[in-house]
């Protein structure tokens, strides 16, 4: 049990970034469209309309955006609720969406060295966003 809460502390330290992206879930054979909302190196979250079922794993593919690149992944259901859907997103019977966290269990290496790439790169842009004038402000300038 301990090493559980440790691995949860960890996953919630990860940097996560918003995305909306178009992602196909494969349950039962049958493909279902979904929305990328968030993104780290290790999972995602994902919303979509309610009424289906799912397993404890599913076969995913995305976009990884900005990327020219569709990444397939096996996601281990990590979380599954009804909320009310966000502004503007016009998925959902009566305001609700199903929000399903999946922690991507199973993908190739090349798509997850591009994923963390891009996660990093995205979060570190986001927090310190680069300042056009950094070279008028550079200490060999200073009287």
């Amino acid at each position: 049990m301990m090493g559980n809460s440790w691995l949860e502390s960890a996953r919630r330290r990860s940097p996560r970034i918003g995305v909306e992206s178009f992602c196909t879930e494969l349950q039962d054979e049958v493909m279902r469209h979904a929305i990328v909302t968030d993104l780290s190196a290790e999972g995602l979250c994902l919303h979509r309309p309610l009424g289906w079922r799912h397993g404890p794993t599913i076969p995913i593919e995305f976009e990884i955006p900005e990327v020219d690149e569709v990444m397939w992944a096996l996601g281990e259901v990590c979380f599954d609720e009804v909320k009310r859907a966000p502004p503007g997103y016009a998925i959902g019977i009566g305001g609700l969406i199903r929000s399903t966290g999946l922690r991507l269990v199973n993908a190739a290496e090349r798509h997850k060295r591009i994923l963390r790439e891009y996660v990093m790169d995205s979060w570190r842009d986001d927090q310190a966003p680069i300042s056009d004038n950094w070279l008028m402000n550079a200490s060999c300038y200073r009287d």
